[in-house]
């Protein structure tokens, strides 16, 4: 999905592929430490 403003974390499967998270770029994806 290039150029979109989505980041896909999938895990491939024997016949599939499997989406185990969809983020957004508006969401706070990374968690910050402080």
């Amino acid at each position: 999905m290039a150029r979109t403003p989505y980041l896909l974390v999938y895990r491939q499967g024997v016949d599939a592929l499997e989406v185990l998270h969809v983020w957004h770029e508006a969401q706070d994806w990374m968690s910050r430490t402080e």
